[in-house]
């Protein structure tokens, strides 16, 4: 799977930021971070990532320095994003450091913006 020419994003959780059609699949350190490294080479690359800790996770996993930068996104068909995504739900209002997050069960998807 080739990054195309569009935005990629980076996002906490897998959010649906407008009505379309989506797609969202499990991913891997490897896949995910040569996508990122791809998009990278394109300055094609916008960080939703909202916290430091998952910002040091992510940017482990993808081997390259993640921004920590909280803002709103809105995907348009084409886009793409990788997705840090959290198995276990953190307790009400908690922002974990990035040790905390690392003992928490996590995997990367990408989701992807169809229509």
């Amino acid at each position: 799977m080739t990054f195309p020419s569009t935005t990629l994003y980076l996002l906490n959780s897998p959010v649906l930021t407008a009505y379309g059609e989506y797609r969202f699949e499990h991913s891997n350190p490897v896949h995910a971070g040569a996508i990122f490294r791809e998009a990278s080479a394109r300055n094609a690359v916008v960080s939703a990532i909202g916290h430091d800790g998952a910002a040091a996770v992510l940017s482990e996993l993808l081997g390259a320095p993640v921004e920590t930068r909280r803002q709103a996104i809105t995907m348009k068909a084409g886009d793409w994003a990788i997705v840090l995504r959290l198995l276990e739900r953190p307790p009400e209002g908690a922002v974990l450091s990035a040790e905390q997050l690392r003992a928490v069960p996590h995997e990367i998807g990408i989701l992807r913006r169809m229509r």
